[in-house]
């Protein structure tokens, strides 16, 4: 079912993630970056050895397979791109270490630019929560954070991301003799990920979980728990509602779940109630995640 059922396709409507015709292109580039054009910029300087290079033409063909697994796959997932890292990375090794001067400082100068524009705006983002009026009124920050944080302020964890925003502001402007871009690169990108861990890990959770809407379900489900119908629920939908409340649905495709007496619905559209045939269900609860504004999921029981 994962690995075959995957690629060839006839698991797709179970477990999702289907393969549309853009993503790749939409996603490989910054799944990739910056391995693919170091990659490129080595295959560059490198194509009169091309033919001789044995090192490059195993890699070429390995990222060449990878690649086209990927393409022909009837599933997709950003995640499924990360074996292609190898080979690019091997093949943009030399191009890291030794870019030429000026795109040397101009990688360096990008690397600062964006990652310390990105790390300041996370620090004013969550100074701007911590701090502000209740509830948050930016609508950018309402589609992301809950309406109403948990503004408790842990002296370690933000004192542990002062000290390395200023350990990581030293490394970045200090100028080593070699590798100075590709340390500024790596050293900005570990910081921004270890602020947006340190200081939004708990409102993120608070508002991205599935904990509180899939336990708020919970006194919905007795009698009949013990089986529930749903129609396209997503896999990872599927695992927290077992993770929460024990329950694992049935695909409404399945003979299982001709004689459930509860139907679970994942509405993103807010086309549930019409879909429902309403003589036989009943709707019975609803709920979202907070700031959530697309996705819904209706519970209804089978009428008598």
């Amino acid at each position: 079912m994962n690995n075959i059922g995957r690629f060839v396709g006839f698991a797709v409507p179970e477990l999702g993630a289907a393969h549309d015709s853009g993503f790749w292109s939409r996603n490989l580039w910054w799944v990739t970056l910056p391995a693919l054009p170091l990659a490129l910029l080595s295959l560059w300087r490198e194509r009169r050895t091309l033919r001789t290079n044995e090192l490059l033409q195993a890699n070429l063909v390995m990222a060449g397979v990878i690649l086209g697994v990927l393409v022909l796959s009837a599933s997709a997932r950003g995640g499924y791109a990360l074996p292609l890292l190898i080979p690019l990375s091997l093949l943009g090794a030399s191009s890291a270490v030794s870019p030429g001067a000026r795109l040397e400082r101009a990688w360096r100068g990008a690397a600062r630019l964006v990652f310390g524009a990105v790390a300041a705006l996370l620090w004013l983002t969550w100074a701007y929560v911590m701090f502000s009026g209740d509830p948050l009124h930016l609508h950018g920050l309402y589609a992301q954070l809950p309406p109403v944080p948990d503004r408790h302020l842990d002296a370690a964890v933000v004192g542990a991301c002062a000290l390395a925003s200023a350990a990581a502001l030293a490394l970045m402007f200090w100028r080593a003799p070699r590798q100075v871009a590709l340390q500024t690169w790596a050293v900005g990108l570990a910081l921004c990920w270890l602020l947006a861990a340190g200081l939004f890990t708990p409102w993120v959770d608070q508002v991205k979980s599935y904990r509180d809407v899939f336990t708020s379900m919970r006194p919905f489900l007795a009698p009949g728990a013990e089986c529930v119908a749903s129609p396209g629920l997503g896999e990872s939908e599927r695992a927290m509602l077992r993770y929460y409340t024990g329950v694992v649905t049935q695909r409404v495709e399945s003979k299982q779940a001709a004689d459930c007496r509860l139907l679970l619905v994942e509405d993103w559209r807010g086309e549930a109630p019409r879909r429902v045939d309403g003589r036989r269900w009943v709707a019975v609860w609803e709920g979202t995640r907070p700031a959530d504004d697309r996705e819904r999921f209706r519970l209804y029981r089978r009428r008598p």
